[in-house]
């Protein structure tokens, strides 16, 4: 899955939004970088 395709998929970490409805604010950006980060360390493996 591309970084596209993600930003539009529902993810539970980000209580069930996607992505990409979580870019309007600084707060919400961090919050994606930390599913991102999450997923990167294996904490959703």
């Amino acid at each position: 899955m591309g970084i596209g395709e993600w930003l539009m998929t529902l993810n539970p970490a980000l209580a069930g939004q996607k992505p990409a409805e979580y870019m309007d604010t600084a707060e919400e950006r961090r919050l994606v970088s930390r599913a991102i980060a999450m997923m990167r360390s294996g904490a959703y493996a």
